[in-house]
């Protein structure tokens, strides 16, 4: 009976600190729609219930699905390139002093200024928004990875060594592991970049995609709309993070939860 009271308690926890975010982002929303009193900041209410409809309607998923894909697309082509580099970066003495100033040099320089280049070199389709979020990722985690290979103590090449493992397996077995943590980092912090970087990208010759959705309602000045497609952005950031949270899980699970 205690056992089955605990396990509810606990039921009831998880759901209060799940609920809390949400409801004080609410609140806060609420709070401000009272303050400015302004159409151009609605309540909560009536976005969501627009929310709603435009879900009904299912315009609003493939705006969701287009920019998902591309947001997806470009981090994981950064995660493909940028992760083998930042290993070689951190971990070899022939390429990692060549490659460290470049990237040092480069990873400064605002990408979303060579807007104009990616479209003219790539066109005005996906390639061209895909390969703007690539570049600016790309660079997080390329720093991200040679930072966790940096910090692994020569005691542990050592060891290994002594066991008998050769190049490959401590690559599999030491600095891949020791990367993943800062590698998942990198991708937490780069996804609000990327969605951030493709609002603005999704705003030329785009038909489907969040940040157009909200940008023709601003034009409208259909506040509620335009509110509606914000959510849906930051839902789709939440799931971002929670797809990363839960890879971090199951490749890291030593972190902990």
């Amino acid at each position: 009976m205690i056992s089955g009271m605990g396990g509810r308690g606990g039921i009831v926890r998880r759901m209060l600190r799940a609920a809390y975010a949400p409801m004080a982002v609410l609140a806060l929303w609420q709070a401000a729609a009272w303050l400015f009193d302004h159409p151009v900041v609605p309540g909560p209410v009536p976005a969501l219930a627009e929310l709603g409809m435009q879900v009904a309607r299912g315009r609003i998923l493939l705006d969701t699905l287009a920019s998902s894909g591309r947001a997806l697309a470009g981090m994981a082509l950064a995660v493909a390139v940028g992760l083998p580099l930042g290993l070689v970066m951190g971990k070899s003495r022939r390429f990692g002093p060549v490659l460290r100033p470049l990237a040092y040099l480069l990873f400064p320089v605002p990408k979303i200024a060579f807007l104009p280049v990616f479209i003219v070199l790539l066109g005005l389709g996906n390639a061209s928004k895909i390969g703007l979020l690539f570049v600016i990722v790309v660079f997080h985690i390329v720093l991200a990875v040679a930072d966790g290979v940096g910090e692994i103590a020569p005691d542990y090449y050592s060891a290994l060594r002594v066991l008998g493992l050769r190049r490959p397996g401590i690559y599999r077995h030491l600095v891949l592991p020791a990367s993943l943590p800062r590698l998942l980092s990198s991708m937490r912090l780069s996804a609000g970049t990327a969605l951030s970087v493709l609002f603005f990208a999704e705003n030329y010759s785009t038909r489907h995609g969040l940040g157009a959705f909200v940008m023709n309602a601003w034009i409208m000045a259909d506040y509620p709309t335009m509110y509606a497609g914000i959510v849906a952005l930051a839902l789709l950031g939440v799931g971002m993070f929670q797809a990363i949270d839960l890879v971090q899980r199951r490749l890291c699970p030593w972190l902990g939860s």
